[in-house]
């Protein structure tokens, strides 16, 4: 167990390991090493200096991230899916996202919990809304996209597996990201009909990604808007909105429960999963820092608990309110309208 001088200081310094591992995607360190190499030869193949490219290559190495060989360093097989560019579960898009993001505006954390908001326009010098201005550039939707889709795996497998859609007929994803859920739902259950619904720049890179997975037929894809109720008519008995309410504030949360409610057809489903904190706010660590993030970098974004998501659910009319746990990191939250 870490003594507390190696506790502070260590977390104080994480950021070494973090901004090396951002560093070995963004010089191409991992592709360079994939099959074995010499440093002197991943150097070359990267464009870097001998000296400073092997100080690079051995801090990865004592991280896990790069093995040592004979002949010098290797990609560990267990790593290659997140660590290649081809691998099934490339994780460079958080990479370059943190990097571009997230890095920056958690420089202003404090400032953020001093003001109790976002730290967008001091940091970017920007002053549009966080999706108006991350979905802005279509490089930055794609990472966004990509690396979200990976997190999302194991609820996508549990819930697929786990929840039971034999009551429904029909499917809605709104916020789909990479139309992954509803991919997956429509897998296991081929009989559904299934839409996806996301703001209009990131419909545009969705109706991209189905396509290229020959789904553009199967698939419909609505524009909407949550926040401001432009939303299309909804006819989908089951729909569900993924890790999206923790982007707002509980007003906002409010006003999107309100407008969901509204848009939904008589005696229709609605699950929003989210990762809530303990109900006696002890935890989880990681949901505890993404409020955090949430606030420098989203729109009054916050963390609740299980119990305060809930009770919006009911006070925008919601019945049979309820949660559920699944073997994956999410809760799902669960009304229907009579």
């Amino acid at each position: 167990m870490d003594t507390p001088l190696a506790h502070v200081s260590g977390t104080l310094l994480s950021f070494f390991n973090a901004q090396a591992l951002i560093s070995g995607y963004e010089l191409g360190i991992f592709e360079a090493a994939r099959d074995g190499a010499e440093a002197r030869e991943i150097c070359a193949t990267c464009a870097l200096p001998e000296s400073s490219g092997q100080q690079l290559l051995i801090a990865l190495a004592t991280m896990g991230f790069l093995s040592r060989t004979q002949a010098g360093f290797a990609l560990p097989a267990d790593l290659r899916p997140y660590l290649l560019r081809d691998g099934a579960a490339y994780m460079g898009g958080l990479a370059r996202h943190a990097a571009k993001f997230l890095y920056p505006l958690w420089g202003q954390a404090a400032a953020g919990i001093r003001e109790n908001r976002n730290q967008r326009e001091k940091v970017f010098n920007d002053p549009r809304k966080w999706f108006e201005m991350l979905y802005s550039d279509p490089a930055d939707v794609a990472d966004f996209h990509a690396f979200l889709s990976v997190l999302a795996d194991p609820f996508v497998e549990s819930f697929t597996r786990d929840f039971d859609f034999t009551p429904y007929r029909s499917f809605l994803d709104i916020g789909s990201g990479r139309a992954a859920l509803p991919r997956a739902v429509l897998a296991a259950n081929p009989r559904l009909d299934a839409a996806v619904c996301d703001l209009p720049e990131a419909a545009t890179h969705m109706r991209k990604e189905l396509a290229q997975a020959g789904m553009d037929g199967r698939i419909a894809v609505y524009e909407g808007d949550v926040i401001t109720g432009n939303l299309p008519e909804i006819s989908a008995d089951l729909v569900h909105m993924g890790w999206m309410l923790h982007d707002y504030s509980a007003e906002t949360q409010a006003t999107i429960l309100s407008n969901l409610f509204a848009a939904l057809p008589p005696k229709a489903t609605f699950i929003a999963s989210e990762t809530p904190l303990d109900d006696d706010l002890s935890g989880p660590a990681f949901v505890a820092l993404l409020s955090i993030n949430m606030l420098v970098s989203c729109d009054g974004g916050i963390e609740s608990t299980t119990g305060q998501y809930l009770e919006r659910f009911r006070a925008a009319g919601f019945v049979n309110v309820r949660a559920a746990s699944l073997a994956g990191p999410r809760v799902l939250l669960i009304g229907e309208k009579p």
